[in-house]
């Protein structure tokens, strides 16, 4: 999985930040913490989850598209928030860890929760990016005048009825 963390950079550094590399630190802090160790694992489980996703965001001006950045950015901030309080968990003395162990899980599960809620983006985002991907075959198409392709609509406006024209026309 470490090899990997350069790819999940790749698409973090449209955003502005290395997302990879954070998500690396959260994994990695989890690890070793000493208070709220379960709420600590979950956030690795969920940043892993996040790293594992974020490859398959493959076009740039995809992700450059406003609608794309802000859940991004906004995802990037939480996952700033969820290091911080890994390492909270992590670094302070036995005392504080104790008398704050009830608020850093309280704030952990605040942070899980929006994680997941900007996770919910993810498939949108993956749209956005399949109708970008037909939108340039369409495109491919109509310029190298293959076959019919001059009178179907574009894929961005209508893919499901063009999705049924080519099976109809397959069987």
């Amino acid at each position: 999985m470490w090899g990997e963390l350069g790819n999940a950079a790749t698409v973090a550094q449209l955003v502005g930040a290395d997302l990879g590399g954070l998500i690396s630190k959260i994994i990695q802090a989890a690890a070793t913490a000493r208070r709220n160790k379960a709420e600590c694992e979950q956030l690795a489980v969920r940043a892993s989850m996040i790293y594992d996703l974020l490859p398959h965001l493959q076009h740039p001006e995809v992700v450059r598209r406003p609608e794309v950045l802000r859940p991004l950015a906004l995802l990037e901030d939480t996952l700033r928030e969820a290091h911080q309080l890994v390492t909270c968990c992590q670094h302070k003395g036995p005392t504080y860890r104790f008398v704050m162990a009830g608020r850093l899980a309280d704030k952990i599960r605040s942070v899980q929760a929006r994680i997941d809620s900007y996770l919910l983006f993810l498939p949108l985002i993956s749209h956005i990016d399949i109708i970008h991907c037909l939108d340039q075959i369409h495109r491919m198409l109509i310029s190298t005048g293959d076959g019919d392709c001059r009178t179907m609509a574009s894929p961005s406006a209508d893919s499901q009825s063009l999705l049924q024209r080519r099976l109809v026309e397959e069987s």
